[in-house]
């Protein structure tokens, strides 16, 4: 009997926090950290979706896997990692060239990219951080920030839920 009333008290305990309203996890707010930057050579950085939407923006047309176009705006890699203060252009040389970039989405899946992928002194490559797709904040599945590098023939490093990146160095 007692295990019986043990077992009902705590079925009813996860009801009330299921149907309640018990923490889960949601998306950050634009005044929220929506995003990190941090490591070797630079400036510790947490950025609000309304301090990345002061940066000049870029939007690439995409064609998707089931060919559709479709029109990715954000901000470029590279301007987020000049905030931090990461040696680019001039300063990307020596032993700094080999500083890599991890990139982090929320489920821990992680891409790298040396850090002259990046630089505009190295390439004319772009690599996006986007916050928006066909004119509309990305949905929770993608964003609230992804990688978009149309470059690319394979999409493996295009990361969803992007919510880290860190500067390593090569040893």
């Amino acid at each position: 009997m007692r295990s019986t009333s043990v077992g009902l008290s705590m079925t009813a305990v996860l009801c009330y926090a299921i149907v309640c309203g018990a923490p889960r996890f949601s998306f950050p707010q634009a005044e929220e950290t929506l995003l990190r930057i941090e490591g070797e050579s630079v400036r510790p950085l947490a950025l609000s979706g309304a301090a990345l939407a002061q940066r000049p923006r870029t939007v690439v047309q995409v064609r998707d896997r089931d060919g559709t176009v479709s029109a990715y705006a954000g901000v470029l890699l590279r301007d987020v990692l000049a905030l931090a203060s990461v040696p680019l252009g001039e300063q990307l040389c020596g032993d700094r060239l080999a500083l890599y970039v991890v990139v982090e989405a929320l489920d821990r899946h992680r891409v790298v990219f040396a850090l002259p992928e990046l630089d505009a002194a190295f390439t004319d490559r772009i690599v996006l951080l986007a916050d928006r797709r066909d004119e509309q904040p990305l949905p929770a599945a993608e964003g609230p920030l992804r990688l978009v590098i149309p470059d690319e023939q394979r999409r493996a490093r295009w990361v969803r839920q992007v919510i880290a990146i860190y500067i390593r160095r090569a040893s």
